[in-house]
């Protein structure tokens, strides 16, 4: 097979391991690798990662990988960071974790999501953000860790979500996705943050733990000294933050405002995505869980 000059990497900040994939700049995949994770399972329902293991993960990934694609490192041309929804990540001032990441599938604020909606705040937020609430969203995370460990928010710098917290590794730049940051904390319709949902929770305090949302369309970082060490790749390399996994695969699908296009998407969940200029319903507010 010819090899391409240019190499596009993508990589996938999945929950129990972290695949990096080498493609051609026509979307032709050259090459997989994976590293794996350990998933912990805690108390009252938590479920639980280190932050460090999963940066190990996703640095052994690209290793791998540049032993299956020939001189990867001096022809990757950008690497993309994807990951699921969900989940809490947080890290102090100078970049340190605070505590095992919150994983999206995570519990503990069940009994939380569960009294928002019976007090209707979780028809209210679903109003601002597009999103039901529950307990896998940054949100409903941050306001039980509120509750029972706010000595690890007031230690905290930034919160991050999976593939914010590998973009950060490999940039040290502090940034999420509108949709990460909109599905949580912001408005569907600006896809911006609003203050309207920290107001409804109670948690104005944590203003400060939100990252910077970027455009990955327009805007990328550059791999650190520490981050090009770790993977093998060259410094300086292009790193950009993508969408969450889900809008990253029905992007990839074809789907767009003016395609009429739609798209099942099979995998812990599923479902199925289509673009569409039509007015949003919402529909009624979703069970607890």
């Amino acid at each position: 097979m010819d090899l391409p000059t240019d190499v596009l990497i993508g990589l996938d900040a999945g929950t129990s391991t972290v695949t990096a994939v080498a493609f051609a700049p026509d979307g032709r995949e050259i090459a997989l690798s994976t590293g794996a994770k350990a998933v912990h399972q805690v108390a009252d329902g938590g479920v639980e990662q280190d932050p460090g293991e999963a940066w190990q993960a996703a640095a052994a990934a690209l290793r791998d990988l540049a032993g299956k694609v020939p001189h990867l490192a001096a022809r990757t041309a950008v690497v993309a960071i994807t990951g699921p929804d969900g989940g809490t990540w947080l890290v102090d001032e100078d970049g340190d974790p605070v505590a095992p990441a919150w994983l999206a599938a995570d519990r503990r604020a069940t009994g939380l999501v569960a009294r928002w909606r019976r007090e209707s705040i979780g028809r209210e937020l679903r109003a601002i953000t597009g999103r039901a609430i529950e307990p896998a969203l940054a949100s409903a995370q941050l306001a039980c860790l509120a509750e029972r460990h706010p000595t690890l928010l007031d230690r905290a710098a930034t919160a991050f979500q999976s593939k914010d917290w590998l973009y950060f590794c490999c940039t040290h730049e502090r940034a999420t996705d509108s949709a990460s940051a909109a599905g949580a904390f912001g408005s569907f319709r600006t896809g911006d943050y609003d203050a309207r949902v920290l107001d409804l929770l109670h948690l104005q305090e944590i203003a400060r733990l939100l990252p910077e949302i970027v455009d990955g369309r327009q805007t990328y970082g550059e791999l650190t000294e520490a981050a090009a060490a770790a993977t093998g790749l060259v410094a300086g390399t292009p790193v950009v933050l993508g969408p969450i996994d889900l809008i990253a695969t029905a992007l990839a699908a074809g789907l767009a405002a003016d395609a009429g296009l739609g798209c099942s998407i099979l995998n812990g969940g599923g479902i199925h995505v289509r673009a569409d200029h039509a007015p949003l319903d919402l529909g009624p507010e979703c069970p607890a869980t």
